[in-house]
């Protein structure tokens, strides 16, 4: 702003004090930063931090036609990626913040295998997961269909067949932990707080290429994180996801999928679709069969 613009009246013996907004986008900055392995703020870094922040600064300069580069979060995203790689490690507190918002299903089954029933008539679907891990583009997941054809207990499947053994060799170490979205969204009304839990998660998943992210209802992710559309989940995961830096499997129904992520031509790029269908009849019948045994008798149903 022109320095003719701007007047002052000194107070005399009064420290000047950091104004709330300030706060935030001082913070915001800091932590944009320290993505990009830096301990300097850059200009990108702090503007890029106002544009984010819902501040009356951020008001003021959009007044004044300021525009702030939407690409300019996936840039630092990338940025922030390379810098990661470089690291090759996750960090403990990146550990402990990937503990705290995920669980282990490899280890949820073993320790309960009665609670996880592998599906049957989706032998079609499992191979086709497992041909997509093997790829080295576009290897990661979404499972569509309707709701309560099964869609999570495909993602169960496939984690029992881990645990069996009944995986291509190359996929035998795949651990599959699942995102808790309510975990990660509690208590976000600071900025920042998102950002460096999804982040941390980042960090955890790049350090360990055989790791796997189950993400159910991930139509919740686009948006996720507040009113501003650069500040949702997905938008963090897009760089690791087209650099294949890290492999994600979702979860939602076709109408979801269609309103929220089918519009989206980077989360199209991004994701193989697999689709679950309704079983046919035979299939029905197996199933009732493999949950109630000897009480169901295929001739009752014929």
């Amino acid at each position: 702003f022109p320095s003719h613009d701007i007047k002052a009246t000194p107070t005399a013996n009064v420290e000047p004090e950091i104004s709330f907004d300030l706060e935030i986008i001082l913070k915001r900055a800091t932590t944009f930063a320290a993505m990009n392995g830096g301990n300097d703020i850059t200009y990108s870094e702090l503007m890029l931090s106002i544009g984010e922040s819902e501040t009356t600064l951020s008001d003021i300069l959009s007044m004044h036609n300021v525009v702030f580069d939407i690409n300019t979060i996936e840039e630092l995203q990338t940025r922030t990626m390379e810098y990661q790689e470089m690291q090759k490690n996750s960090s403990p507190v990146d550990d402990v913040e990937f503990q705290k918002h995920t669980i282990l299903l490899n280890e949820e089954v073993k320790k309960n295998p009665k609670a996880y029933i592998k599906s049957i008539g989706v032998n079609e679907q499992l191979q086709e997961i497992q041909r997509t891990f093997l790829r080295k583009q576009k290897n990661s997941i979404i499972v569509t269909g309707e709701p309560g054809v099964g869609k999570s207990n495909i993602v169960d499947s496939f984690v029992v067949d881990l645990v069996n053994g009944d995986v291509h060799p190359d996929l035998k170490d795949l651990k599959v932990y699942s995102l808790s979205l309510s975990s990660l969204l509690s208590d976000i009304k600071y900025h920042g707080i998102l950002e460096a839990r999804v982040n941390s998660i980042i960090n955890v998943l790049v350090a360990n290429p055989n790791y796997v992210l189950f993400i159910d209802e991930i139509h919740m992710i686009n948006g996720a994180g507040g009113s501003n559309s650069n500040n949702d989940i997905m938008n963090f995961l897009k760089a690791p996801l087209s650099k294949n830096k890290i492999k994600v499997i979702g979860a939602t129904t076709t109408q979801e999928y269609n309103k929220f992520l089918g519009k989206n031509p980077a989360f199209q790029r991004r994701f193989t679709n697999i689709v679950v269908k309704e079983p046919n009849h035979n299939e029905t019948v197996e199933i009732i069969q493999s949950r109630l045994g000897e009480f169901v008798k295929y001739r009752d149903w014929e």
